[in-house]
């Protein structure tokens, strides 16, 4: 387990999301977005059990998440004639970061193969977005260790916004193992995770526990022996390293 170093009134409030979480990550789903907001509730149950049931239990349950975002996508990618198909790249790069977090190399390349058979423009059908759907590609190919593939895609995003900017760099650092690259993004992107942390309008003890994009981030960085650590409390090492090698098996 981590230490969250909550304080005892976040600690009662963490066990009561917990609860809620893996009631909503139990409960039916047949729709894109059933499935999307089950794999959301089951990255909470990851995210609540490093805090009090042990990495096996996190893992588990990321693992989980990352097949019911496999789910989702799927089922936009079978129906790609309205508004859902829309969401395709943002339930892709969520899966595959959930699968990396889980420290199941077989999912990854589970949600590479289903990602893999979407269009960007399918007739009819909504259009995706240049950026997302491009760095989705990317991300999905570098957690499914395919850096040239994640490579092309990236010399196809077009950041149009901050936040896109960061993690697009992120991503780059990884596949180039350009340490200094990604170090730097990885920074901007924990210090976005304490604000958001610090400045919700009710305690969001989810966000002060665990940063599951950064964490996901790291452990790409460290498959590829960049040796980088941020030594931050929301990328926990400890599960950085009981993680790594269920991804090298």
């Amino acid at each position: 387990m981590i230490d969250g170093s909550l304080t005892p009134e976040a600690q009662s409030i963490a066990r009561r999301r917990y609860e809620a979480a893996q009631q909503r990550s139990d409960s039916e789903a047949s729709t894109p977005d059933e499935y999307a907001r089950r794999a959301q509730a089951g990255v909470g149950v990851g995210t609540f059990a490093l805090l009090f049931d042990g990495f096996e239990t996190a893992r588990a349950a990321f693992g989980r998440a990352a097949d019911d975002y496999r789910e989702s996508v799927e089922a936009r990618i079978d129906d790609p004639t309205g508004t859902d198909y829309a969401a395709l790249p943002l339930h892709s790069w969520r899966g595959a970061y959930a699968a990396l977090l889980g420290g199941d190399r077989d999912r990854t390349h589970a949600l590479a193969d289903t990602f893999a058979t979407a269009e960007q423009a399918p007739a009819p059908g909504v259009e995706l977005d240049d950026h997302p759907y491009f760095y989705a590609k990317a991300v999905v190919a570098a957690a499914a260790r395919d850096d040239a593939a994640a490579t092309e895609a990236l010399e196809r995003t077009d950041p149009g916004s901050e936040w896109a900017r960061v993690t697009t760099a992120a991503v780059r650092g990884i596949v180039e193992t350009d340490r200094a690259t990604f170090e730097s993004a990885l920074d901007e992107l924990l210090e976005a995770a304490h604000e958001r942390a610090d400045d919700g309008t009710e305690l969001d003890v989810r966000a002060m526990v665990f940063a599951p994009e950064p964490t996901a981030m790291t452990l790409m960085a460290w498959e590829r022996e960049m040796g980088c650590d941020p030594e931050n409390p929301l990328v926990p090492t400890s599960f950085l390293w009981e993680t790594l090698p269920k991804l090298q098996d």
